[in-house]
């Protein structure tokens, strides 16, 4: 077992308190951690031997709490200082409220850390940055004294303190094969490419689609550059992560990935339905030939300012247990669902997200103020959970629930805003405007600077500057109109209004109240 000093029992009590994350309702309710070194009295051997982190957070609050990171920091003498080392992350999703949630992992002491004590903590990560502690001080330096329990929120010693030595005395199999074995059934051969810089590809070729692939750690920890399959395959499956591109040039039934970093996923051929599944995407894209039966993920998210895109024909269910970024582009074929199902747990932050085809439901925790969406055709049920920015359009919504406030949001139907899903552009990116239609329209908060309109054509692109102008075509109308509370520089556009509206708790007229407009020009 690895080295452990005796500590003081009042430290290691503190130590295991509940603290609050993130200045919330969120506290860790138990932390622990463990390893098993395999150098001489225990010692953990740098890129042989791993540590597990075991951590449990509990929401006692009233509200859900959004995705984190935890980092898992190597830390001398008890002060997080430029020696620190983050040896990986373990992701946190959203949490219910009143309830828990588990994490835990095994990650790889990495060569080159110097040899010496170390100290196991669990620091909160979000958005790439530490987060703040008790007192609004950026978490930098750690604890404020040099040893004894923190007096921050966000930082937690897990108990455990090791040794660590350098480097292996036996030859890690990794430098030989990558560090990953290659497993593949059925039909076709797989082999390891080493590449100029030293990282390896794999190539695939001569499978069918009875062939199934997995990519698995074979005692020394790696990722994976390029993959690129001269074939289908039933499943393929990396267990290590991929930090190349994924090209699969036939055709594909499953693939599950773990952790993709700047990664093009194309899988080319048609006549299968996909299953997608993965961890956290990166900078990375997924771009299908054919129909996407389920993709799911824990989040997506910008890498050095990149989100990458999904592209599809069509998606039946698409979820995500935290906040998505990437750009989404369903091109639709005729006769099908452009997405059945989207579910995202915390916000649709993606700049454009463009599809052709109804949309059965739309269930996000919240809409970004960057984030536009345009659909051409009908979405059934829009939900959003959170608060609500950024643009949504459509041919026609039959029901909007916002379960909080709007602020600075742009809802249309029977506006089709193009491949940018926003209002104004040329070619691929030009609006079609036509009549619309909303049946029920529920904010329950607030409503601040934002804009429902049904059959509105805003002339150049922007709303309320005198030259809109409702489609000349019959049709249009907004059903039913709930606000919960105020309306402050809000209005709804249609050239048919419900004659009452409920707002702020009160059922007023809505002819004559220049918040509900039906006539222009």
């Amino acid at each position: 077992m690895a080295h452990l000093p005796v500590r003081s029992f009042l430290a290691v009590c503190e130590a295991l308190e509940p603290r609050l994350l993130l200045q919330s309702d969120a506290s860790f309710t138990g932390v622990s951690a463990s390893a098993s070194g395999s150098g001489a009295e225990g010692v953990i051997v740098a890129g042989v031997d791993l540590i597990t982190v075991n951590a449990t957070i509990f929401n006692r609050g009233d509200d859900r709490v959004k995705g984190w990171q935890l980092a898992v920091v190597l830390v001398p003498d008890f002060d997080i200082t430029d020696e620190k080392r983050t040896i990986g992350n373990l992701g946190v999703p959203l949490i219910e409220k009143r309830a828990s949630w588990n994490a835990s992992g095994s990650f790889l002491v990495p060569r080159g850390i110097k040899d010496g004590e170390y100290d196991v903590f669990l620091r909160v990560v979000k958005n790439g940055l530490y987060t703040s502690d008790a007192n609004d001080d950026p978490v930098l330096a750690g604890y404020r004294a040099a040893s004894g329990d923190p007096n921050g929120n966000n930082t937690r010693f897990t108990g455990l303190r090791v040794t660590i030595s350098g480097t292996a005395t036996t030859p890690d199999p990794g430098e030989q094969t990558g560090g990953v074995r290659l497993n593949l059934s059925g039909s076709g051969s797989a082999r390891l490419q080493r590449r100029g810089d030293g990282d390896f590809d794999v190539i695939v070729s001569g499978t069918t689609k009875n062939s199934r692939l997995t990519i698995e750690n074979a005692g020394g920890f790696t990722h994976i550059r390029d993959v690129r399959v001269l074939g289908s395959l039933n499943t393929f499956e990396m267990k290590v992560p991929l930090t190349g591109d994924l090209t699969i040039e036939g055709t594909a039934k499953e693939i599950r990935l773990r952790y993709v970093k700047g990664s093009a996923i194309t899988v080319r051929g048609t006549g299968e339905k996909l299953r997608f599944h993965a961890k956290d995407l990166y900078g990375s894209s997924i771009i299908s030939g054919e129909h996407i039966e389920t993709i799911s993920v824990l989040g997506w998210y910008a890498l050095a300012g990149n989100a990458g895109v999904l592209e599809a024909p069509g998606i039946r269910e698409l979820t995500a247990q935290a906040s998505v970024e990437a750009g989404v582009r369903v091109w639709g074929t005729a006769g099908r669902t452009g997405i059945e199902s989207l579910k995202i747990a915390d916000d649709l932050a993606s700049p454009t997200c463009m599809v052709r085809g109804p949309v059965e439901k739309f269930d996000i925790g919240g809409l970004a103020e960057r984030a536009a969406a345009t659909v051409q055709g009908r979405i059934k049920k829009l939900e959003i959970r959170g608060d609500a920015s950024g643009v949504i359009s459509a041919s026609e919504i039959q029901s909007v629930k916002i379960k909080r406030g709007a602020s600075g949001l742009t809802l249309l139907a029977g506006a089709y805003l193009g491949e940018d899903a926003r209002l104004g552009g040329e070619g691929l990116g030009g609006d079609v405007l036509g009549p619309g239609i909303i049946g029920t329209v529920e904010i329950k908060g607030t409503m601040v600077g934002s804009v429902v309109g049904a059959g509105l054509n805003p002339a150049n692109s922007v709303i309320g500057d005198g030259d809109d102008r409702f489609v000349t075509i019959p049709g249009s109308r907004v059903d039913k109109i709930t606000v919960g509370k105020r309306m402050l520089g809000s209005a709804f556009y249609s050239p048919r209004l419900p004659g009452k509206a409920s707002v702020n708790g009160k059922s007023l007229h809505t002819a004559g109240d220049p918040r509900f407009i039906s006539v222009l020009g």
